[in-house]
């Protein structure tokens, strides 16, 4: 396995259980992290054998020791900045004006949107996690609601400068108008600014990563060649869910995109990936609203 995989891996079991197990109680089989208490003894060795052996090639450097939790082991050796980190040049008079303006604007959003946050709120689960130096804001199903209303998962990343989609999976059962991806975000975005008592900022880049949505992922390969150009803006932003969905949570904050750029994808498969699907990742940069005509 690559080092993205057992990455994902790791987020993956994180997400999906809550805990921030130890190394030495932790597994691995078929890709997927395990705890070794649910494993016969035969499969508990090999599993731990298993992951040890492509922890040893994801950081060498690190030593595997019993006391090590899953985020210490792997966290990011770079820091990135948090939300309300002012910019270079940035006072702190205009960090507490722009904090003072998102947070009206987030205000208003939820009054007009009211149902749909109260959707959210009893539908819905959001925690904070920490995964390789980033803190995650992950909201899914309640556990009691997963029969009825089937499994729905956001997963996003907040930074000073970019809104990092990770994960987006929102569930057939649950009716297109009882929430949107957009008030998903905003109901997270203000959970993590406040559980963080980090002040509120506008990013400059939204980022759709791993792109899986079949629509999306054709015109990406269609248009190959021409992905800095305006004509696949436009397709991009007014014919898939993806550039919708980042239309409407720009405009929430009153902004706007005006560049895509794309990264990632099939094109950089490595022979050694054996067969693993390399996904897109679509940044669009955002920037305020223009109050008059370009």
């Amino acid at each position: 396995m690559k080092p993205e995989a057992i990455k994902s891996a790791f987020k993956h079991y994180q997400e999906d259980t809550g805990r921030n197990d130890l190394i030495s109680d932790i597994g691995m089989m078929n890709g997927q992290v395990v705890r070794l208490a649910d494993l016969p003894g035969e499969q508990r060795e090999r599993s731990r054998e298993t992951l040890n052996a492509q922890l040893k090639k994801t950081r060498p450097e690190v030593p595997i020791k019993p006391g090590t939790a899953i985020s210490e082991y792997i966290i990011s050796d770079t820091k990135t900045p948090a939300v309300g980190e002012a910019e270079s040049g940035q006072t702190t008079g205009a960090v507490k004006t722009e904090d003072a303006e998102v947070k009206a604007i987030l205000k208003q959003y939820k009054d007009d949107y009211a149902p749909q946050f109260k959707n959210i709120n009893e539908t819905l689960e959001t925690q904070i996690i920490l995964f390789e130096g980033n803190l995650l804001c992950v909201s899914k199903t309640k556990r009691s609601m997963r029969k009825d209303l089937g499994f729905s998962t956001f997963t996003t990343i907040f930074t000073r400068d970019e809104w990092i989609f990770d994960e987006v999976k929102k569930s057939l059962k649950i009716d297109s108008r009882d929430f949107f991806m957009s008030t998903v975000e905003a109901h997270q975005f203000e959970k993590f600014c406040t559980e963080q008592k980090l002040p509120m900022a506008r990013p400059k880049r939204m980022t759709y990563a791993n792109i899986t949505n079949s629509v999306t992922d054709n015109l990406i390969k269609d248009k190959i060649s021409s992905h800095d150009s305006k004509d696949f803006m436009k397709a991009y932003l007014t014919t898939t869910d993806n550039g919708k969905s980042t239309v409407r949570c720009a405009d929430v904050l009153g902004m706007e995109v005006y560049e895509v750029t794309v990264t990632g994808g099939w094109k950089d498969r490595e022979p050694e990936d054996h067969g693993l699907k390399k996904f897109f990742d679509v940044t669009a940069h955002i920037r305020t609203k223009n109050t008059k005509p370009l």
